[in-house]
């Protein structure tokens, strides 16, 4: 019994100490001419991070390690970007990016 309790405050104190190095990064990507901003591919360049934005273009990653990383954004058709970024203890890092289109869109023709 002693035992188990040693562990239990083991594992709370470990994952304490875990998150206490840890932060998070969200924020929203924007995509060109659509009314729907799902399905944009989100990595931490050179890590296991990643994520994909939902229908609003949201998305977060959590439990990052602290420090400076470069953030890659993508989706097939639009012009990808990356931007450095730095991940803060306990804080949420909030970026937001605009995705162009790679073919541009032609301007409306006026009417006669």
């Amino acid at each position: 019994m002693v035992i188990c309790i040693i562990l239990a405050f083991a594992v709370f104190f470990l994952g304490c100490a875990q998150e206490e190095t840890m932060g998070t990064v969200q924020g929203t990507v924007t995509l060109e001419n659509a009314t729907e901003h799902i399905g944009v591919k989100i990595n931490l360049t050179g890590t296991g991070f990643t994520a994909t934005t939902q229908r609003d273009g949201s998305f977060q990653i959590s439990n990052v390690p602290a420090g400076s990383y470069k953030i890659a954004v993508e989706k097939e058709g639009y012009i990808s970007v990356e931007q450095e970024i730095e991940i803060r203890v306990g804080e949420v890092t909030k970026v937001e990016f605009v995705l162009l289109s790679e073919i541009p869109v032609p301007p409306s023709l006026p009417n006669p």
